[in-house]
């Protein structure tokens, strides 16, 4: 296990150097970038496919940002040729300065490692999956160069957990993905949808909690960690998303039957480990 996906809502504030303007979380799939021998004119016509999905994209939202897991430069484009080898070639400029305007400078796997607790990882047909992985705990959409084995909208990938007792959970999880720019219709409603919802900073976050998740009740002692979400943070999302999958579920179950809410995502008891650390006060 690696450890790079561990503890992704808590850790990764310290590995993405963020705008705090950006809004709409992308990644760059690692797993879709060319291989083999791949021409320059092949190579070429690969970044105009992508950069016309990543076009639409910020069409529907000019909050669009771009993570991957190298530097623009490194990003290989099959056996011998790397997207920085573009830089020079004057049919590309433009697209050039397009990606620069979108690149998240700092890799988003860079110091998501043992410092950090927890072993979560992401597998796609048994290769590390980290941009996946990244995409299935923001609820964001997972951006891929296109070929054959990239043209669905969603993915599917397992999420492995290492438990206590050393053996590993397996869960099948979907993501949502792109590689063309026409994938970018069916994904606008959601698009448009995830606009609404986003608070824009944590301060937002508690001043509006009442009428976002009228089924939740917070502890005042929470209001301080919700406060410090920055604006366009991924754990600003990711705490945002949780909340709203608990909404989703409390607003569907019928509290009077003696069954638990149906909750969309796993739901564990918390470790013996763990549950010294949590004290609070029953408000009933």
């Amino acid at each position: 296990m690696s450890g790079q996906m561990a503890s992704l809502t808590s850790g990764i504030s310290r590995s993405i150097a963020y705008c705090l303007e950006m809004t709409f979380l992308t990644f760059l799939n690692e797993l879709s970038y060319p291989r083999g021998a791949v021409s320059q004119l092949l190579a070429r016509e690969a970044v105009r496919t992508l950069i016309a999905l990543l076009r639409e994209l910020k069409r529907e939202r000019s909050d669009l940002a771009l993570h991957s897991s190298v530097p623009l430069n490194n990003i290989p484009l099959g056996d011998n040729l790397w997207l920085g080898s573009l830089r020079a070639d004057g049919e590309t400029l433009d697209e050039w300065r397009f990606l620069r305007g979108l690149e998240n400078r700092a890799p988003f796997h860079f110091g998501l490692d043992h410092e950090i607790e927890g072993n979560v990882d992401y597998e796609f047909e048994n290769e590390s999956a980290a941009a996946l992985g990244f995409v299935h705990e923001f609820d964001a959409l997972a951006i891929s160069f296109d070929s054959e084995a990239w043209r669905s909208p969603t993915v599917k990938v397992t999420r492995i957990e290492l438990q206590e007792d050393g053996t590993l959970e397996l869960e099948d999880v979907c993501v949502r993905n792109a590689s063309l720019n026409t994938h970018v219709e069916p994904l606008r409603t959601w698009i448009r949808i995830i606009a609404l919802q986003e608070p824009q900073d944590g301060d937002d976050l508690w001043a509006n909690r009442t009428s976002r998740f009228p089924r939740l009740r917070f502890l005042q002692k929470v209001e301080a960690q919700i406060r410090s979400l920055k604006a366009g943070s991924p754990a600003l999302f990711a705490v945002n998303r949780r909340l709203w999958e608990i909404q989703s579920a409390l607003s569907a179950w019928d509290f009077t039957s003696v069954s638990l809410p149906t909750f969309r995502t796993k739901v564990t008891p918390e470790r013996e480990q763990r549950r010294d650390l949590f004290e609070f006060k029953d408000l009933n």
